[in-house]
């Protein structure tokens, strides 16, 4: 069995390249933690981003009730 930290860094990498390729359109933050939910908590993963977020490799927005992950600006 694969240590949480380490799916949790896995799944931070793959927002991370997704919102790259995303551009500004971002990616639902639903769609970037579904593939992870079956092995870890979803606060978990609400709190990488959150992390991210604050450590300002990813911005967040709220559109029509939904979290999109965005690319920080430059």
């Amino acid at each position: 069995m694969t240590p949480v930290k380490e799916i949790l860094d896995d799944f931070e990498n793959a927002v991370i390249t997704a919102v790259a390729q995303a551009n500004d359109y971002g990616i639902p933050q639903a769609d970037a933690m579904r593939p992870y939910l079956a092995m870890v908590p979803d606060t978990s993963l609400r709190y990488r981003i959150a992390r991210m977020e604050r450590q300002n490799r990813i911005r967040t927005r709220t559109v029509g009730g939904r979290k999109l992950l965005l690319p920080v600006e430059e």
